[in-house]
């Protein structure tokens, strides 16, 4: 359906703006003005800006010479995402592009309605796994798309990814390493569309299996929800391994899915008095900021995002002058950080 405008001059006023993204015409002109004196949460200053973008409203009525690429993050609750988007706006800008964020909660319903209001954008770069191959196969038909992350195989869109297999292979070997043979798995849901957290599973147990440990002890949330009031990855954490220690109290490492759940893992470890790596030694992935400025800092998987986004966003623009459909998979091989939170297995848990 067409956005109504000012129907005299023809372009659009900050009122038509206000009124697509629901908020007050104030309310557009501190974000598009980005006032840092008023604090607009990160959903609404999304919503000002796609409708200013929809409407080619202000600055974005005369950015036709400009390029808008659309990045697509599922939460930025975990500190993983934001550091992302960082990454994204910085590799973009110096190639002279704007990004415009879309927040989808983990809701694949939030997914399609974003896939569905793209207008004026140049591409798109995915922050995960999309939840659908045929929406995301139409889009790639509309315009180029990047994923950063793992894919399914029927998806046709470029991807620039980490070998998250190898990832928990080295998360296993550094444990192995360090004597430990009973080892714990807290994740998030593994059946959700997220590949990357099934590959880190998969290359924990076979390297574990690969070495004679038969068992790994898993303790797996079953649903997801994003929450405005919690960080959702870290609150799983925590409420499982307190779950794993009255279980098995004789875990002497835990690994999380990710760093955020880690995080967790370590305060559920503080509040039942468990000395870290004394006691029980947890690993992550990740490495976001907060795993190196804890005490102990936390050993951790690193991505190399840095590198990664500024690909992606090359692979992107790349895409947007060919216009030639090619696909194109670059994968990065993971790095092991070591850090306090790892230490050899305690007596009698070997």
């Amino acid at each position: 359906m067409p956005r109504k405008r000012n129907e005299e001059s023809g372009r659009a006023t900050i009122r038509d703006v206000a009124r697509l993204a629901g908020v007050s015409p104030a309310t557009v002109s501190f974000v598009l003005n980005d006032n840092k004196d008023v604090r607009i949460s990160p959903n609404t200053r999304q919503s000002v800006q796609r409708a200013a973008m929809e409407l080619r409203y202000g600055a974005y009525q005369s950015s036709r010479g400009q390029r808008w690429i659309g990045l697509m993050v599922p939460t930025i609750m975990n500190h993983y995402y934001p550091a992302l988007i960082e990454y994204t706006q910085k590799a973009a800008a110096e190639a002279g592009c704007q990004v415009l964020l879309y927040n989808t909660r983990r809701s694949e319903e939030n997914e399609e309605l974003f896939l569905s209001r793209l207008q004026g954008l140049d591409g798109v770069l995915y922050g995960f796994t999309p939840g659908s191959a045929a929406r995301v196969g139409a889009l790639a038909q509309r315009m180029p798309v990047v994923m950063l992350g793992e894919k399914a195989e029927d998806m046709p869109i470029s991807t620039v990814s980490l070998n998250s297999h190898h990832a928990g292979a080295l998360i296993a070997s550094h444990l192995l390493s360090l004597g430990h043979r009973r080892i714990a798995f807290v994740t998030t849901p593994l059946d959700q569309q997220s590949l990357s957290r099934r590959k880190r599973f998969l290359g924990l147990t076979d390297a574990l299996r690969a070495s004679g440990v038969q068992e790994l002890v898993i303790r797996e949330a079953k649903s997801e929800t994003e929450s405005a009031d919690e960080a959702f990855d870290m609150e799983i954490g925590r409420k499982l391994t307190l779950e794993l220690l009255d279980a098995h109290p004789d875990v002497t490492a835990i690994v999380g899915v990710c760093d955020m759940v880690a995080l967790g893992v370590l305060g559920a470890l503080q509040l039942r008095g468990r000395r870290v790596p004394h006691e029980v030694s947890v690993c992550g992935f990740d490495n976001i900021l907060l795993s190196g400025m804890m005490a102990p800092g936390l050993t951790t998987i690193d991505h190399h995002n840095l590198y990664r986004t500024r690909q992606a966003v090359d692979l992107l623009l790349e895409q947007m002058n060919r216009r030639d459909g090619h696909v194109l998979s670059i994968e990065y091989d993971p790095t092991l950080i070591v850090r306090g939170s790892t230490g050899p297995a305690a007596l009698g848990g070997q």
